[in-house]
């Protein structure tokens, strides 16, 4: 975890982004975020002193998990097979408990909605900025997929790499969250690229584009949003989608 925060700190960035704006990202910033990382720590001064409490933590876990309420079976096979493993799936899921030992709840916790920096042992910075554009009554249309895909290819390309010597600047929309994030990686700059983000919505006033342009843009998009899967891919976006 600690070589990946250094490594990858545009990623915990959006992590941490993500869990002051909506729920789900409070959830996947506790299991992978610098939340896991601070708990891991606490978890391993426990160890040697408490492990009675830390098994019996794990087996609640454990008992939460492993039920028939609310499993979901995702297979992906050719017609044939899936036909022939559902008696399978079915002794599985036989031997499974039918009730779970936690009851459902709804979570709305997030993070406080405060700036922060986080400070590590690396010569760069990696900078992020992030809004849920959903709460200001924006409704999705799929042009965000395309000028999202070209701010990121156009605006953030010249002025976080190119000028101002970044590895890579970036802009990504969560059109099920509604959360629209800036991300820079491995940046010399921190208020510098700030700017730059705030500057995006003068950029796109001031934007004139040739229809060529827009068409090629609109293509590179749809060449992103359906692009080729492999079988287990496709299962697996499946599932996604069935959970979204």
């Amino acid at each position: 975890m600690e070589n990946r925060i250094r490594g990858s700190g545009h990623g915990i960035a959006a992590a941490r982004m993500d869990a002051k704006l909506n729920t789900a990202g409070w959830i996947s910033e506790q299991m992978g975020g610098v939340s896991y990382l601070e708990f891991l720590r606490a978890l391993e001064e426990k160890v040697d002193q408490n492990w009675d409490e830390i098994s019996a933590s794990l087996e609640n876990i454990r008992q939460s998990l492993i039920s028939r309420k609310g499993c979901l079976i995702n297979l992906t096979a050719d017609g044939k097979n899936l036909t022939n493993s559902e008696k399978y799936v079915g002794k599985f899921l036989d031997l499974l408990p039918s009730t779970s030992t936690v009851e459902s709840s709804s979570w709305t916790a997030r993070l406080p909605p405060i700036n922060e920096a986080i400070v590590i042992p690396t010569q760069v910075n990696y900078v992020g900025k992030a809004a849920n554009i959903y709460e200001t009554g924006y409704q999705l249309r799929g042009s965000a997929y395309v000028i999202s895909k070209y701010i990121s290819n156009t605006w953030l390309w010249d002025r976080v790499r190119v000028s101002g010597g970044a590895y890579g600047g970036f802009c990504d929309f969560d059109t099920h969250s509604g959360v629209f994030s800036f991300l820079s990686y491995r940046d010399p700059n921190l208020l510098k690229t700030l700017g730059v983000y705030d500057g995006t919505g003068g950029f796109l006033r001031e934007l004139e584009m040739d229809d060529d342009t827009l068409t090629k843009a609109i293509i590179g998009t749809i060449g992103d949003v359906d692009a080729y899967q492999l079988p287990d891919a496709k299962g697996y976006s499946r599932l996604v989608g069935i959970l979204h």
